[in-house]
C-alpha cells in the first residue's frame, strides 16, 4: 500500500556514530594516523589520474561505468524505499506548477547517493527559479553517462530517464492502469505493486541525448514508450551515438543491456509493472 503522507524528500537514514570517548581512543592509536596518511596519499593519486583515465577510457570502460552509475541509482532507490516504504514520484509534489517546472525524482534521491547531497529547496518555486541556480549548476557523476559526448545545456544535465510505462500519457495514468510503469508524475510505486516481477520491470534507461537538467521534471526525466521504434526512436530512449546497446536498470537492482533490435513486445512487457505480460527468460533477450 502506498503511504498516505508525502515523504520528507530531504530525509535520509542517520548514520550510527561511535561514542565520543571511543572515537577519541581510536584517534590516539598510531595505526590510525598511519592508515589515514596512506589513504590520503592514495586518494590524491586517484584524483590526479581520474580525469586522464576518463578521457582515455575506451568504449568498453565507458560502458562499464554507465552500468555502475545505474547500479548506484538502483541502490539509492532501494534505500529510499527502505526508508519511506515507497519509491519517489516522478516529480516532487508542487500541484500549482506544470510538471515541466517541478523538480524531478532525482532530487529526493540526492541524500541517498554517494557522495550524498543535502540541500534545501523551495519545491513550489520550480527547478528553474533563480534561487536554485547554484544547485542547477552542479553535477553528480552517477547521472552522467560517460558514453555521452554531446553538449549539456546545464552542468546538471543528465543522461538517464525513468520509465513511466507504455503510451504518451503513461506518466499521467492512474496506479491501477495496465500500461502503468514504476514512475509517474504524481504516482508513487511500492515493491509490492510490481506484480510482473522485479527482474522483469524497467526502472531507468539511458537516453540518446542529454536532458536539460537531471533536476527538470516532466518529460525530461520521466518518459513512456509511445512510438515505435521504441529504442533510438522518437521518444529519445536508447543508446548514445557510437554505441549499439541500451543500458537498463531493473526493479530488482540488476543492470542489463538491450540491443537496438530488441522486440517491441518485450520492451512493452518490461515497461509495465502490473500488465500481466509474459516476459521471456532474460537469457532470451
Amino acid at each position: 500500500m502506498v503511504p498516505d503522507t508525502e515523504p520528507n524528500i530531504f530525509q535520509a537514514p542517520d548514520l550510527k556514530e561511535p561514542s565520543a570517548e571511543k572515537f577519541r581512543s581510536f584517534l590516539r592509536r598510531p595505526i590510525f594516523w598511519v592508515s589515514f596518511a596512506a589513504a590520503g596519499a592514495l586518494l590524491i593519486v586517484v584524483l590526479s589520474v581520474l580525469p586522464l583515465m576518463t578521457r582515455q577510457a575506451g568504449p568498453a570502460a565507458r560502458s562499464i561505468q554507465s552500468k555502475i552509475n545505474l547500479r548506484q541509482m538502483g541502490l539509492a532507490l532501494q534505500n529510499y524505499h527502505g526508508t519511506f516504504g515507497v519509491f519517489p514520484a516522478g516529480t516532487v509534489s508542487a500541484p500549482e506548477l506544470p510538471v515541466e517546472q517541478r523538480f524531478s525524482w532525482i532530487l529526493p534521491l540526492m541524500p541517498f547517493t554517494d557522495p550524498p547531497l543535502r540541500t534545501e529547496v523551495r519545491a513550489e518555486a520550480g527547478w528553474q527559479s533563480a534561487e536554485h541556480a547554484g544547485l542547477i549548476n552542479t553535477s553528480q557523476i552517477i547521472y552522467r553517462n560517460p558514453e555521452q559526448r554531446l553538449e549539456r545545456p546545464f552542468r546538471s544535465g543528465g543522461d538517464y530517464v525513468a520509465i513511466a510505462g507504455i503510451g504518451a500519457d503513461a506518466a499521467e495514468l492512474p496506479e491501477n492502469h495496465p500500461r502503468t510503469g514504476v514512475f509517474g508524475y504524481d504516482r508513487r510505486s511500492t515493491l509490492e505493486s510490481i506484480t510482473d516481477g522485479l527482474a522483469n520491470t524497467l526502472m531507468i534507461t539511458t537516453l540518446v541525448q542529454p536532458n536539460r537538467s537531471m533536476f527538470a521534471g516532466g518529460r525530461e526525466t520521466v518518459r513512456g514508450f509511445s512510438h515505435q521504434p521504441y529504442l533510438n526512436g522518437p521518444d529519445g530512449i536508447g543508446a548514445v551515438a557510437g554505441t549499439n546497446a541500451v543500458q537498463i536498470l531493473l526493479a530488482d537492482g540488476s543492470v542489463r543491456s538491450l540491443a537496438l533490435t530488441t522486440d517491441a513486445q518485450l520492451i512493452e512487457a518490461l515497461a509495465t509493472k502490473a500488465g500481466g505480460d509474459r516476459v521471456p527468460d532474460s537469457a532470451e533477450w
